[in-house]
């Protein structure tokens, strides 16, 4: 059973992660993520000044999507119905060694049977598992899935409740799948149902946006509409998050960063994403969703792809901004699949500052060569101690990745704490509230019109703008929250 659903899982990648209405965001205003949070499935939603409550059905079994257009399909049968409907497919991760580990049990036993029969079934099976060991080995971390059909119902309406069942058969006929219906919370029915000593957690993200446009999810409106960041458009312009102490910018980097790096295991894409913590809460949170954790000690280098010509002149200049460090470059590349996080905390300040340059300018130098293997992501936290002099590698890492594949997200307490360079190379745009007019006048640089309403924001809320959209008020999820609640 565990066996197929594996094979399901990896099968599954091009339909990961969907959130997928057949009416519109604007048009339905489901409040996914508020009933995620732990509501019950009997909750209402309002549509057209309608009640409506949803019938949920899941299915753990594996769907075959060979075309690649398993969605599109699903939501043509959902309109011909005339239901409405939300689909649904989450990840959980797997644990690389304990699968490893149960597929050399299963070879064992499948070259016992040959051993012993001489039949091909057992050398046919012996075969496609350790093609599978292989590409295991070989590739990313394994995920398994769950996918859920949400269709709504007009409170009390029978007819409506027959037609989601006649709808649940169409999906079952057109998927491959048996789906069976829980009245479990929404929440509950995403996650696995009973324990197993190869599932260890669900990846944080538990939304990303739609078949056509991945994103990372943000929060939600004003009006309950989940604010999503399309990828990688609105990275490519690179992210600034900014806000005082404690209204919210890490546990926004913290669910960024868990995002990316659920696509990254799953659809191979970004490449990479590599967390910078100078403080240590985002390592605290992050480090078992992590592929690599580097801990940076006094002493380290820190590896950049060449030494010379152009590097030199970079090295020189952060050495020289940031004088009285131990830390050094060696030749290299810092670069892994999946998410990569650093430590920096247990460094003095000064090292702090040049390891988080040194990091930066890796990432710009192969960015600028063109060696990326894919896209990256940078995910930096305090991003003001790169600004002494200028930030001026900063500013060259923002202009070099731009269009070479490296999206930068970083985070400081005020727009003051970064030159007018760093800002104008930045296309979008996190803004929490402050406490204080000056803190209000530093936003106008960022060209937010109306910055006294950011006095009245509540810990938690922020003003996103992307490129030369109108600014949007939304709500941060507590992501921070729920990644304890997975972690135990």
């Amino acid at each position: 059973m565990w066996f197929e659903i594996l094979l399901g899982g990896m099968a599954l990648a091009s339909l990961i992660l969907i959130v997928r209405n057949t009416r519109t965001a604007s048009d339905l205003k489901i409040n996914i993520a508020r009933m995620a949070s732990g509501t019950r499935d009997d909750e209402e939603v309002f549509f057209d000044g309608e009640r409506y409550e949803p019938i949920i059905y899941y299915t753990e079994d594996p769907v075959r999507d060979e075309t690649g257009r398993l969605g599109e399909r699903l939501s043509n049968l959902a309109r011909s119905v005339r239901v409405n409907v939300t689909y649904a497919n989450t990840l959980f991760r797997v644990d690389k060694g304990k699968l490893l580990s149960f597929l050399e049990d299963q070879i064992s036993k499948a070259q016992f049977g040959y051993q012993a029969t001489k039949h091909v079934r057992y050398s046919e099976r012996i075969k496609f598992l350790k093609s599978l060991y292989n590409e295991i080995i070989r590739t990313h971390t394994p995920y398994v899935h769950r996918l859920l059909v949400i269709v709504w119902v007009p409170k009390g309406d029978q007819d409506a409740k027959a037609r989601a069942e006649a709808f649940k058969s169409m999906v079952e006929a057109e998927a491959g799948v048996r789906l069976e219906r829980t009245r479990e919370r929404l929440l509950e029915a995403l996650l696995p149902s009973t324990a197993s000593n190869i599932v260890v957690e669900p990846p944080p993200s538990m939304f990303s946006g739609s078949l056509e446009a991945p994103g990372v999810i943000v929060g939600r409106d004003n009006d309950g509409r989940l604010v999503i960041l399309d990828w990688p458009r609105d990275f490519e312009t690179h992210v600034g998050v900014f806000g005082p102490t404690g209204r919210g910018k890490t546990v926004l980097l913290l669910g960024i960063a868990s995002q990316l790096a659920s696509m990254s295991d799953s659809r191979l894409d970004p490449f990479a994403v590599v967390v910078v913590d100078p403080k240590g809460d985002l390592a605290r949170l992050l480090h078992s969703q992590a592929s690599n954790t580097v801990r940076v000690e006094a002493g380290d280098c820190i590896p950049l792809p060449r030494l010379e010509g152009v590097v030199e002149d970079i090295l020189n200049s952060i050495l020289a901004e940031y004088k009285g460090g131990s830390i050094t470059p060696c030749q290299g590349s810092l670069l892994r699949r999946g998410l990569t996080l650093f430590d920096l905390q247990s460094l003095p300040n000064e090292d702090r500052d040049i390891a988080a340059s040194m990091i930066l300018s890796s990432l710009a130098i192969e960015a600028s060569e063109g060696t990326l293997p894919g896209k990256v992501v940078l995910v930096l936290d305090e991003a003001w101690r790169l600004s002494i002099g200028g930030a001026r590698h900063m500013v060259w890492a923002l202009r070099e990745g731009r269009s070479k594949g490296l999206h930068i997200v970083y985070a400081t307490q005020s727009p003051e704490d970064l030159p007018d360079s760093v800002l104008n190379n930045t296309g979008t745009l996190v803004v929490f509230g402050g406490y204080t007019r000056s803190y209000t006048e530093a936003a106008r640089r960022l060209g937010l019109d109306d910055t006294r309403r950011l006095l009245e924001l509540p810990v938690g809320s922020a003003y996103i703008k992307v490129k030369d959209l109108p600014p949007v008020e939304a709500r941060v999820f507590g992501f921070h929250e729920y990644i304890k609640r997975v972690q135990g």
